[in-house]
């Protein structure tokens, strides 16, 4: 068994957190550090080489730089900081299409996609700007389509929904 991960430091730097402003958010900071609190079937491991921690999964055989709930506690600083109510905003200003919101409840693995709680997620989604460099488009026949412009050339991934 790995025994490996951020320590509490690193991980509130990983989260981009500051010890007296983000009291309330050191919950993340604490569980990202914790083994404990790694999802099932994963486990930390040290890169001698690089003096990296590195992550397993030992049901699928494959392994990964970032903590695998590494989006989701950026995910809960970033809703906490302000971002639901920014969310909110947006989809209040630009309502998404209730098909749109049971189209990404299905992308995000969702698995009631009748619950509120779970449209609320999807729809905040739905209204959630691209991460920067990233652009969307329209292909021919009308659906969606995501593109990467930081990619280099020849590099460049598609991606559609």
């Amino acid at each position: 068994m790995g025994d490996a991960g951020p320590n509490k430091e690193e991980a509130m730097a990983l989260l981009q957190l500051i010890q007296d402003k983000d009291a309330h958010l050191m919950w993340c900071a604490e569980e990202l550090s914790d083994p404990k609190y790694m999802p099932a079937g994963w486990t930390a491991f040290n890169d001698p080489n690089s003096k990296r921690t590195f992550y397993q999964n030992q049901a699928e055989g494959t392994t990964q730089w970032e903590h695998p709930a590494m989006e989701f506690y950026k995910g809960a600083v970033f809703m906490h900081r302000g971002g639901k109510e920014e969310l909110e905003g947006l989809a209040a200003k630009d309502p998404p299409t209730s098909e749109e919101v049971q189209d990404m409840a299905e992308y995000l693995g969702l698995e009631d996609g009748d619950t509120a709680a779970v449209k609320r997620v999807a729809r905040l989604a739905v209204s959630a700007p691209l991460p920067p460099g990233w652009t969307e488009t329209l292909d021919e026949g009308g659906e969606p389509t995501f593109k990467n412009e930081m990619m280099p050339p020849g590099a460049s991934r598609r991606s559609t929904l």
